[in-house]
């Protein structure tokens, strides 16, 4: 009888011990996930220190893309490559896509005033924010005029170049 009570108690301890360790198995999947939550483009701007006058175009979304969203990044991405590569090269101009789904990324919504997607640009100087804009016409353009939203693009990006001389 204390054999088979000894036996039950060893086996009682060993799943309890298991769910511990799966538990925390869990919790470093959890702590892995949440540092993806903001991406930069080119990424080396999310080592390297941006010059003190810059231009962020920050892109919202959920951490599931939806097509606009992809859209948007594609058409940002291609036009860093091309027309604004030599602003994208120096810093000038800074492209970030931030989760909106992860607390980490709690503050920078506030500052931008966002609920969940959105499109914004701003001019950072020195590490704050000015010119602040949301561009719900770029993200109204992708879902519908999709081959107009390079030239609203554009038309965005030129206003704030204009507008970083001022600072």
């Amino acid at each position: 009888m204390k054999r088979t009570m000894f036996i039950c108690y060893f086996v009682v301890l060993c799943i309890f011990f298991s769910s511990l360790v799966s538990c925390a198995d869990k919790k470093e999947k959890t702590v892995d996930l949440s540092i993806q939550t903001e991406h930069y483009y080119p990424e080396n701007w999310s080592v390297d220190n941006p010059p003190e006058k810059h231009i962020e175009i920050i892109q919202f979304y959920h951490a599931d893309k939806c097509d606009t969203c992809t859209l948007l990044q594609y058409t940002l991405k291609k036009l860093l490559d091309t027309k604004y590569s030599n602003y994208a090269d120096k810093g000038t101009i800074i492209y970030r896509g931030i989760a909106t789904n992860y607390i980490e990324n709690l503050s920078l919504k506030q500052e931008f005033f966002v609920m969940e997607e959105d499109l914004c640009g701003s001019i950072s100087v020195e590490g704050n924010f000015y010119e602040k804009d949301r561009w719900v016409d770029v993200f109204q353009t992708a879902e519908n005029n999709p081959e107009q939203l390079e030239e609203k693009i554009i038309e965005k990006i030129e206003l704030l170049l204009a507008k970083l001389s001022e600072y």
